[in-house]
């Protein structure tokens, strides 16, 4: 069984285009360091905003931040 990429260098040979653009999307998930931070929280808030991202579509960019610093 053949893959979609396999599949569509197949196609560009049949076509035999010399030209061929690659189409990619991203998602990004950010948050803060604070001081009193332990890195488990940072990294935990860091997925969590990463994987929101993919949830919610292509091409955006989640941020996270504490309500509370203190």
């Amino acid at each position: 069984m053949y893959s979609r990429y396999r599949l569509f260098l197949l196609n560009l040979m049949k076509k035999d285009l010399l030209f061929f653009y690659i189409k990619f999307t991203i998602g990004i998930g950010a948050t803060v360091y604070y001081t009193n931070d332990t890195i488990e929280n940072f990294i935990d808030r860091v997925y969590v905003a990463m994987y929101e991202s993919k949830e919610k579509g292509r091409n955006i960019i989640i941020s996270m931040f504490l309500q509370n610093k203190s």
